[in-house]
């Protein structure tokens, strides 16, 4: 929850707020209110960006056209905001190695400590420092872990990354002592590479007597200018670190009109998971039309279901819940035997739909490579039987 001390004062002559927040589904908000004029203001924080909007006219709240411009612009803004912070990170995560050129390495270690990824330069580094490069190359090396001070424990815990922890991270017993590591190389290394050594010994000798609290997760990016602000009913700020600082800094609500609005990417996970599926059953080529979700209302028609058509057969899929939902009917609404997809889905314990004589087909597929199975089988089936048909007549 942001204090009302921390967020931009009111546009009026009495500046001061009164607020309350709190955290949900990743996102924190704080909602505050003007004790002068009565003007509604909200601060909105997650990985992606934080920001501050203040109701132009006093004692008005939310509307729902800037609810909408937050939920469906700045949202979509800060999760592209995000996964471009996280794929530039694992690019330069993995050029942290003896086997990469000293001079693109020695980039990607200050471009990360730029990022703010303190504990995760902290252990790809320090294996580096201790044996993994030659000795006058390890000074860009502590100069980028120098900027990362602020995320180190005070106690010394040795630490791993560990994806599957609350923090990225967990103690390891056979990880480097990274103070016995900074010690050698202050008292016994050359100039440079000493001088930095002791540099960061000190910084973190103050840090800790500072009782400063330090975190392992990987930094995040800075706020972006959100596009096409509503400024005929907001005033917006963004907030960004500037030298280990948090300042505002006010959004020309014109030249945000210029701003295009990303492509939010819970709709690129959802098209390369449906193209990975179709590609797989070959359907790749086939006609689709995007059906609104059947599952909850896709306000944004980020997660659309698909209408593919085959052969007498039209196929209906998307994404239901934690399942895919894949459904088969007849164009004719005519009844077809669909055991196969029934006895199918009793074998495997889902949802499904199906027998001798029945209208539609359904299974509920947990995952890609499921969906994929599901959906083969009922070409397969329909296939077959458009052929035995076929001799028929």
């Amino acid at each position: 929850m942001a204090l009302p001390e921390n967020v931009p004062s009111c546009i009026c002559a009495a500046p001061k707020w009164q607020g309350h927040g709190g955290s949900f589904g990743g996102m924190s908000q704080s909602n505050f209110k003007c004790k002068g004029c009565d003007r509604f203001g909200v601060h909105m924080a997650a990985d992606g960006g934080n920001l501050f909007m203040l109701m132009r006219k006093p004692g008005e709240g939310l509307s729902e056209r800037v609810a909408d411009w937050f939920n469906g612009t700045v949202l979509k803004t800060w999760r592209a905001n995000k996964a471009a912070f996280d794929e530039e990170v694992s690019q330069l995560r993995a050029l942290v190695t003896p086997l990469t050129p000293e001079a693109d390495r020695n980039t990607a270690v200050a471009r990360l400590a730029e990022l703010g990824a303190g504990g995760p330069i902290g252990m790809l580094v320090f294996p580096l420092l201790d044996g993994g490069v030659a000795e006058p190359k390890k000074g860009p090396l502590l100069l980028g872990l120098l900027k990362t001070i602020g995320q180190w424990e005070p106690n010394w815990k040795r630490r791993v990354s560990d994806p599957g922890s609350e923090w990225g991270m967990m103690d390891a017993p056979d990880a480097i002592d990274r103070m016995a590591v900074l010690k050698n190389m202050a008292e016994n290394a050359l100039y440079e590479v000493k001088r930095h050594s002791q540099e960061i010994l000190d910084a973190l000798e103050a840090h800790a007597a500072a009782g400063k609290k330090s975190w392992y997760q990987t930094g995040h990016p800075a706020s972006p200018i959100p596009p096409q602000v509503p400024g005929d009913e907001v005033s917006v700020w963004i907030q960004n670190k500037v030298d280990g600082e948090w300042t505002w800094e006010a959004v020309d609500a014109g030249r945000s009109q210029e701003i295009e609005v990303p492509v939010d990417p819970i709709k690129l996970r959802h098209a390369k998971l449906f193209n990975e599926i179709f590609e797989a059953v070959g359907l790749a080529n086939k006609t689709r039309t995007e059906l609104p979700n059947g599952y909850y209302k896709d306000q944004f028609k980020n997660e659309p279901w698909y209408a593919i058509a085959y052969g007498d057969y039209t196929i209906t899929i998307g994404p239901r819940k934690r399942v895919i939902n894949i459904k088969m009917q007849r164009k004719n609404n005519e009844a077809f035997d669909s055991s196969v997809v029934k006895a199918l889905g009793e074998k495997d314990g889902v949802t499904c739909k199906g027998g001798p004589k029945e209208r539609e087909c359904l299974l509920h597929a947990w995952g890609k490579d499921k969906a994929i199975e599901y959906l083969g089988t009922m070409l397969d089936m329909v296939g077959v039987l458009d052929r035995i048909v076929g001799s028929i007549d």
